[in-house]
């Protein structure tokens, strides 16, 4: 779809239109806005009426690339020091490059469940059913190491070079030259994904409920019971608390003693934390929330997406969360509001991984891998919305990506076609008049309060209910 400077303006929402663009229909239709061939939920699509913009041909494509491998790819990414992206899908481990080409796979005896670990010599650890792997740099098996169960989780690498994962019943502790060092076994399926604290202890959780933290020559330390299967990694605060979710629908705060600091209740099984530089720990729960929880155990805030958030969240450099959720890939702005969101083919439940150089890796369940750079997602979010740097009605945080919140406060500066005497409605896009109170001119004989999210047929200034304006505002309720 192109929008071209030159063409015919359409009447009902002010945006220039051309014979290769029904906008109209499309946006009636899905409720999509496409720019430069990428899939964005419109926030809010606002008219500019005339004035100059840059339209969707200018806009760069935040996606990098998306290399499409050969079966689902069901782990997370790593990225090594080099930039090489390395992730697993079925039977194979993939090796891709910064810019999208593959630079080797290896081909393991079944589905690579496990998300790899790299190491500081850049061996690749991962796990695939029975066996860990160690693959060299270069693609080669360096050893594998049969446990004889099913491994889900993926490795965790120690200061010495050990490395813990857990497979069936058991945390193994394998030494770098792929030789048994322990094993200890719970009474549950562990299929959370070792932490490592500062002085060497291992903490994993199991399916029989509890949290373990293991000294390193494998004894135990201590266990925390909770009410349910503990399938969450745990995050380590730099005060040694350790943060897990379980499927009672808890965050536990562990001190490092083993016992509880405090606990936060959601709606549904909780996931796997991430720590933010300030200490609010972010973590994802089966009721749809990415929630922000300060470390006095209170929420600071929640925000809802539309499936369960299975991801564990990943953290910008700028304090932005990133985490999956159904088909979608969400960038949350540290105060709660959304930046932008990313629709894929395919459900995103695994993590994204972010690089020194802005590009996000992130896999979906459409047997792809995504490259996207959030610089360029976030500024395209800005052009959906309207509202520029210039808007001195914004809220906090609004000068790259503004929220639809920041409608509500346009000034004479907002480039959206605001003027000082609007009252702040949703639909102050019409060019409010003095005497506008719902957002259209003093003229509109039918509308009423309701008007603010679509017009109905007695209005006459324009509108009908085939709107493109009204029915993209429509989508704000």
């Amino acid at each position: 779809m192109k929008n071209e400077r030159k063409g015919e303006k359409c009447k009902e929402c002010g945006l220039f239109m051309s014979a290769k663009c029904n906008r109209r229909e499309f946006l009636e239709k899905t409720g999509k806005f496409i720019l430069a061939g990428v899939g964005y939920e419109v926030l809010s699509l606002l008219p500019v009426l005339g004035s100059e913009r840059v339209f969707a041909e200018e806009i760069p494509n935040p996606v990098k690339w998306k290399y499409p491998t050969g079966g689902n790819v069901n782990s997370s990414p790593a990225i090594g020091e080099d930039g090489v992206i390395y992730v697993g899908s079925y039977d194979n481990l993939y090796a891709i490059n910064p810019d999208g080409t593959l630079r080797w796979e290896y081909v393991t005896e079944c589905n690579v469940e496990s998300s790899p670990a790299i190491g500081e010599d850049g061996v690749i650890y991962v796990g695939s059913y029975k066996n860990l792997y160690a693959i060299n740099p270069d693609g080669t098996l360096r050893w594998k190491y049969f446990t004889g169960d099913r491994m889900e989780c993926s490795p965790a690498i120690g200061e010495d070079g050990v490395i813990y994962v857990g497979s069936y019943k058991n945390l193994y502790a394998i030494n770098p030259d792929g030789k048994l060092k322990w094993k200890y076994c719970t009474k549950g399926e562990v299929w959370s994904s070792p932490a490592i604290g500062e002085d060497g202890v291992i903490y994993v959780g199991s399916c029989d409920n509890n949290l373990y933290a293991i000294n390193p020559d494998g004894t135990l330390r201590w266990k925390y019971s909770t009410e349910y299967h503990v399938e969450s990694s745990p995050a380590i605060g730099e005060d040694g608390v350790i943060y897990v979710g379980s499927g009672d629908s808890n965050l536990y705060a562990i001190n490092p003693d083993g016992r509880l600091k405090w606990k936060y209740l959601t709606r549904g099984g909780v996931k796997s934390p991430a720590i933010g530089e300030d200490g609010v720990i972010y973590v994802g729960s089966w009721d749809k929330n990415l929630y922000a929880i300060n470390p006095d155990g209170t929420l600071r805030w929640k925000y809802l997406t539309q499936g369960n958030v299975a991801s564990s969240p990943a953290i910008g450099e700028d304090g932005v969360i990133y985490v999956g959720s159904y088909k979608n890939l969400y960038a949350i702005n540290p105060d709660g509001t959304l930046r932008w969101k990313y629709l894929t083919g395919g459900d995103v439940y695994y993590s994204p991984a972010i690089g020194e150089d802005g590009v996000m890796y992130v896999r979906s369940r459409d047997n792809g891998l995504y490259a996207i750079d959030v610089a360029i997602a976030g500024k395209m979010c800005a052009l959906c919305i309207g509202c520029t740097a210039s808007c001195t009605g914004c809220t906090t945080g609004c000068t790259v990506g503004c929220t639809a919140s920041c409608i509500k406060s346009c000034t004479a500066s907002c480039t959206v076609g605001c003027i000082t005497s609007c009252t702040g409605s949703f639909i102050c896009f019409w060019k409010c008049t003095v005497s506008c109170t719902v957002g259209c001119t003093g003229g509109c004989t039918g509308c009423t309060t309701s008007c603010t999210y679509g017009c109905t047929k007695s209005c006459t200034v324009g509108c009908t209910t085939r709107c493109v304006i009204c029915t993209v505002a429509g989508l704000m309720r």
